[in-house]
């Protein structure tokens, strides 16, 4: 079969794809990949990598079964699914580069294990550490701190750092992410010093050259979204103070003027003390934007909940009270109707808009009578009276006259322990049953106002879960049901 070069190739390689785990068979031409977050897309690749090298598939060609792996085209920068090595030439979606992976590397390269810079970065962290008096040879014989040394595990797999030290009497590697790489070659030195018990720090020169490059990605997404960079101006700070420093670049959480969620890249200069090292992956970060990114949501649900808290506070603070007490009481005793009109309509509006009620005060006050309604709910709540009625009045005064409201009624009584005005009261009980029956039939001003719902579960949270149950209740909806059939 003729060799083709990688760039010659289609866009889409593998026209579509199986999930391997739950069958899922996919297209890959309809863009899904290429509006997954950078952060996922990293994670996905690894998934299939890790499968991969365990023998097993995350991703499989649908034309050919073979294991597949997410990838990005190198000029269209569109992603695409190829076939791990050893594809079946006759896939129809096959395609043979020509080259293995130490052929590609040589071309990268130019024909040379490493390039100039990647010589003088490695030089330049050979002085620091051996300079920097936190940092000292590791247990190897020989030791030369500007020679590589091996890494040898106990099954005589081994590797060849480009830096290898104890910080802190900690071991740790440097490796020197210069080029684009492999994210097999990626995932193999993280595994291998992961399981020798040594620290991995993965170093970039000017990343936010090469933030875009999917093997950048591939290494910082990662390390919760953190990248060590070096630049002239980290070089220079770290040979002047005799501390290695680095700038360390990660992605962080933001909103837009609208109030879209988004990401920017955000960087500084840290001390190599500075940074955090995963008990886990033993890489290095400054800051954790995900646990950022949860706390900050957890602080917004809170302040929400604050306000909300203090809306409820507010339309309380003008129906909560007994008669005699209320704002519109004038020193004679007398009502001031249109303070009573006027004072609950701020809190009401600002606490509807909130939870999306489309009621407006002016038509909860006439239509609905809440001006009423919630006085003698809060009554209920306290368990006392208001004005001339007792607690059994108040809320027999409910159950009569605001029948919609009869759902609301029942949840108060039930969540506040006041239950026993109604279970220990025939009349209060022959009223609900009533009611029941008047909502089952839709009878005018019976249907609860569902819209008020969200409204009151917040005035009377302990309350809040049977006031949006169903009503009638099931129960007695198949029971009337039955009676109707008979």
């Amino acid at each position: 079969m003729a060799k083709r070069s990688p760039s010659s190739s289609p866009t889409r390689l593998i026209r579509e794809i199986l999930h391997v785990p739950t069958g899922e068979r996919r297209r890959t031409d309809d863009g899904w990949l290429d509006t997954m977050p950078d952060d996922e897309f990293v994670r996905v690749r690894r998934r299939a990598t890790t499968a991969r090298n365990s023998g097993a598939s995350e991703w499989a060609c649908a034309a050919c079964g073979h294991p597949a792996f997410p990838s990005r085209h190198h000029l269209t920068r569109l992603r695409h699914f190829r076939h791990f090595a050893g594809a079946p030439a006759d896939c129809p979606w096959h395609q043979d580069d020509g080259f293995d992976l130490a052929e590609l590397d040589m071309l990268r390269f130019g024909g040379q294990d490493e390039g100039a810079r990647h010589r003088e970065v490695k030089r330049f962290l050979m002085h620091m550490t051996s300079v920097d008096p936190r940092f000292s040879p590791p247990d190897v014989a020989n030791y030369d701190p500007y020679k590589e040394h091996w890494v040898t595990a106990a099954n005589g797999e081994r590797r060849r750092p480009d830096v290898y030290r104890r910080l802190h009497g900690n071991p740790v590697v440097f490796e020197i992410q210069l080029a684009r790489t492999y994210l097999r070659t990626i995932q193999g030195r993280e595994t291998f010093y992961q399981d020798q018990g040594i620290r991995l720090a993965w170093v970039f020169w000017e990343f936010e050259k090469v933030c875009n490059h999917l093997s950048a990605q591939d290494i910082c997404h990662f390390n919760r979204s953190n990248a060590l960079s070096l630049d002239p101006e980290a070089v220079e700070q770290s040979l002047s103070t005799g501390r290695l420093q680095f700038r360390v670049w990660w992605w962080e959480h933001v909103l837009d003027s609208w109030g879209k969620p988004g990401r920017v890249w955000r960087e500084r200069f840290v001390d190599v003390d500075e940074l955090l090292w995963d008990p886990e992956s033993g890489l290095p970060y400054l800051v954790d934007p995900e646990a950022m990114r949860m706390a900050a949501v957890e602080e917004r649900k809170a302040a929400e909940a604050r306000r909300v808290a203090a809306l409820a506070d507010g339309v309380a603070a003008i129906w909560a009270l007994d008669e005699a007490n209320h704002p519109w009481i004038g020193t004679d005793g007398a009502y001031d109707y249109e303070a009573q009109e006027r004072l609950p309509q701020n809190p009401w509006v600002a606490l509807a808009r909130h939870v999306g009620c489309a009621i407006d005060w002016d038509t909860a006050r006439r239509r609905l009578g809440c001006w009423s309604v919630l006085p003698l709910l809060y009554a209920i709540r306290d368990g006392r009276g208001y004005g001339r009625m007792n607690l059994a009045a108040v809320v027999m005064n409910l159950l009569e006259h605001r029948r919609w409201a009869t759902h609301v009624v029942v949840a108060v009584t039930r969540a506040y322990g006041r239950q026993h005005v109604l279970d220990d009261r025939p009349k209060a009980a022959t009223k609900v049953r009533r009611n029941i029956r008047e909502a089952y039939r839709r009878v005018s001003d019976s249907m609860p106002v569902r819209d008020l719902d969200g409204m009151l579960a917040i005035l009377f949270p302990e309350a809040a879960e049977n006031i949006r149950k169903p009503w009638p209740p099931m129960a007695a909806q198949e029971y009337l049901r039955g009676k109707a059939a008979d």
